[in-house]
């Protein structure tokens, strides 16, 4: 019962994708998105991004990639909040990394950082 009490007081996003290195254009927009959700969401709640390998995901937030480029919705609803402040990844991520905690779940469950890369067809 105490874990279904802290998971209804927090807010939580995350996916278990296997971060390969090289093109990761679609693990960054995800991780992107998911953490604009978390941060901009109105809610007094705890919030945590769960990732695997976290050194990559972080190296990506802070990293010059341009910001939700191709979203449309998402993307114009950002350009309202955020104007010309921030356009690429690292401009907007010490804005919001205290509003949401990184959980690097592979460490605490170290068979999920083994998880296979399902679009690439690994097993």
């Amino acid at each position: 019962m105490r874990g279904l009490i802290l998971y209804v007081l927090q807010m939580t996003l995350g996916d278990f994708i296997a971060w390969k290195g090289g093109p990761e254009a679609i693990r960054q927009n995800t991780l992107f998105v998911d953490l604009y959700y978390l941060a901009e969401f109105g809610t007094d709640k705890r919030r945590q991004l769960y990732v695997t390998e976290i050194d990559r995901p972080l190296r990506f937030l802070r990293g010059r990639r341009r910001v939700l480029t191709n979203h449309g919705t998402i993307a114009d609803q950002f350009n309202v909040w955020y104007g010309d402040r921030c356009h690429v990844v690292q401009e907007y991520w010490p804005d919001v990394q205290n509003r949401v905690e990184s959980v690097d779940v592979s460490r605490v469950v170290p068979a999920l950082a083994k998880i296979p890369n399902e679009a690439s067809g690994e097993s």
